[in-house]
């Protein structure tokens, strides 16, 4: 029968057997697929990943026995990060962090940060968390904001992230460096929209005061050519001559790192593997790679400093601390992503850079 509703409506019997589980799961979709504004296979995918991790529950109590839930220098609280009384005033010195997006993700979790019934609402509970970042970062300490946006009811863009930039800085954050990390692996939109495909992240470069942290040595990037090298020049005057020999101003360890981030950089800066795949189930639907935010870690931080982050989710953020031999506090409000992170972080070894 599903053949033949097929053929008769121009669309195949996989696309149906889509839609169905989509209107049966995540109706809400259906919209933004007859909008354009994504595919039926992306709106599948989605609707997929939610409903996986809203039925993971049951089965993460059952395999916590074989979580590592005890390793040196990692704390995660199973809580909201609105309140992180278990961290000491002045105490951290790097904070990476990425928030969920509002209206987007749902991670099967009650009182979620993200789904609050207005943007003003969902902006006052991130400065809440923010407030917390303030409190517990050190005056010389930094903090890195992996943060994206999403698009309202009418299609316009919600400018979370420039709304919650002024407000940090309002509060007297201050931001030095607005990074782009451009995806070239972006998700594919459907081709029906009418605007400019989404490829991008803002990652917010804040800190407390003018006096933080900062190694730059540790995350210069190689020069692509062998720095030229002049012969001196002679230079005569009316009473004399004179040899001015070019001054080199490339420095020895590679070039400053740029604003704009490619994921291709992302690839090529470290040669070290760190696709992790504890089971197919357990997927973060906001993560980003180890290697994008290890650089933050490496310029800001000395080993055995603390890092927090605030939204830890899968843990990348820990793992990348650990190996780097940093300690790492993390606050996750689902428990199936701290056994993940957990778990991730079970066999780290340290490495040197």
């Amino acid at each position: 029968m599903r053949d033949v509703i097929s053929e008769k409506m121009g669309i195949s019997s996989g696309s149906i057997h889509k839609l169905l589980y989509i209107e049966e799961h995540q109706p809400d979709l259906l919209k933004l697929i007859d909008d354009g504004d994504m595919s039926i296979n992306g709106a599948y995918k989605e609707t997929k990943r939610q409903m996986n991790i809203i039925s993971l529950s049951e089965y993460v109590y059952e395999r916590k026995k074989n979580v590592p839930l005890n390793i040196e220098n990692l704390n995660i609280y199973n809580k909201t990060s609105e309140d992180m009384s278990e961290v000491g005033n002045a105490s951290v010195q790097t904070i990476v962090t990425s928030p969920p997006y509002y209206n987007k993700r749902t991670y099967g979790v009650d009182g979620q940060i993200g789904w609050e019934s207005s943007i003003e609402e969902h902006l006052e509970r991130l400065m809440t968390v923010m407030s917390e970042c303030k409190r517990v970062l050190k005056e010389n300490g930094s903090l890195f904001l992996v943060i994206g946006d999403s698009y309202d009811e009418n299609g316009s863009l919600r400018q979370i992230p420039n709304r919650l930039s002024t407000r940090m800085a309002d509060d007297g954050w201050i931001l030095r460096n607005t990074l782009i990390w451009y995806k070239t692996n972006a998700k594919p939109e459907n081709g029906r929209i009418k605007r400019w495909g989404t490829s991008y992240e803002y990652i917010f470069f804040f800190v407390r005061s003018m006096d933080y942290s900062f190694d730059m040595d540790k995350i210069r990037v190689p020069y692509t050519t062998e720095p030229t090298r002049h012969a001196p020049r002679h230079h005569k005057t009316n009473t004399s001559t004179f040899m001015n020999q070019q001054t080199n101003l490339q420095h020895p360890l590679g070039r400053v790192p740029r604003d704009f981030i490619e994921d291709d950089v992302i690839k090529t800066s470290f040669n070290q593997k760190e696709k992790f795949v504890p089971d197919e189930n357990l997927e973060h639907g906001a993560t980003f790679p180890e290697k994008l935010i290890r650089p933050f870690i490496l310029a800001t931080s000395k080993e055995n400093d603390l890092v927090l982050d605030p939204f830890i989710g899968s843990g990348t953020t820990a793992k990348v601390s650990l190996e780097n031999g940093r300690t790492c506090v993390g606050y996750e409000i689902s428990p199936v992503f701290v056994d993940t992170s957990y778990q991730r972080c079970g066999q780290v070894k340290v490495i040197r850079i």
